[in-house]
C-alpha cells in the first residue's frame, strides 16, 4: 500500500504537467486548451491538498 506521501507526489507532479501543457498551449495561441489544462491542474493541486495537506509543495502551487 502506497503511503499519502507517495500518492500526493504523484498527483502533484500529474498536475505540474498539466500545468506545464497549459503553459505550452498557451504560447501556440490555443487559449481554450489552455484553460482546460489549467483546470485540470488546479484540480490534481486539490486533489494533492485534500491527500495530504502538510505538502510543502501544493499551497504554493494553488
Amino acid at each position: 500500500m502506497e503511503t499519502k506521501e507517495k500518492v500526493a507526489f504523484k498527483l502533484f507532479n500529474e498536475g505540474v504537467k498539466y500545468s506545464l501543457d497549459a503553459g505550452d498551449e498557451f504560447e501556440k495561441g490555443k487559449i481554450e486548451p489552455a484553460f482546460e489544462l489549467n483546470k485540470n491542474a488546479i484540480d490534481k493541486f486539490l486533489e494533492t491538498y485534500k491527500t495530504d495537506s502538510t505538502h510543502q509543495l501544493v499551497k504554493s502551487a494553488l
